[in-house]
């Protein structure tokens, strides 16, 4: 038996799998869509249990007939969830089309403190930033902002989910406006 790998694709609009073969040969693939929600201007959304279950859906079809050596995941990048101490989610995910937090974002581009972040970061102030996401959650909702236990990316819902570990890899932590580039640590 010749050995798989599967790589799975959590993206804005669907999650994809796809099977490979140690010599780049498609084998199999299969995808799962899912909504978009935009219940408010410049809010965009997707329910967490939906990209859980497409990525199940997911795992389960392309392991039916195949036997994977290893699964790797990527993700869309810039999303955001608020997490309590059970590990459900307070909130929908927030994706990277999110512009809610414009406002924080543009009032961080003024000031000396967001340049140092940029500098620190190397994420743009932007609004699809998860950092100024959490500015506004902080900002307008405070009382579900202390509830937070932690703040997770989709990638890490979905890890979660099938691992029951929070796990972020560098990659999303770097994509967070959060991690140091320079330390590879959380910027204080």
């Amino acid at each position: 038996m010749i050995p798989e790998y599967i790589g799975i694709d959590i993206g804005t609009t669907s999650t994809k799998a796809v099977v490979f073969a140690p010599d780049g040969q498609v084998l199999f693939q299969v995808s799962r869509n899912y909504d978009m929600f935009h219940p408010e201007p410049n809010w965009s959304i997707q329910k967490p249990s939906d990209l859980v279950q497409a990525v199940q859906e997911c795992i389960k079809y392309a392991t039916e007939n195949h036997y994977p050596v290893f699964i790797a995941f990527s993700s869309a990048m810039h999303s955001l969830l608020l997490i309590n101490e059970a590990g459900e989610p307070l909130t929908d995910c927030l994706l990277w089309a999110d512009n809610r937090a414009e406002e924080q974002a543009n009032q961080l581009k003024q000031s000396p403190h967001g340049k140092r972040m940029y500098e620190q970061t190397g994420i743009p102030l932007h609004s699809f930033s998860p950092f100024t996401k959490l500015l506004w959650f902080k900002e307008t909702h405070p009382e579900l902002f202390a509830q937070a236990y932690k703040f997770i990316s989709a990638k890490e819902y979905v890890w979660y989910q099938l691992t029951g570990k929070f796990q972020v890899d560098s990659s999303m932590a770097s994509g967070t406006g959060l991690m140091n580039l320079h330390t590879l640590d959380w910027e204080p």
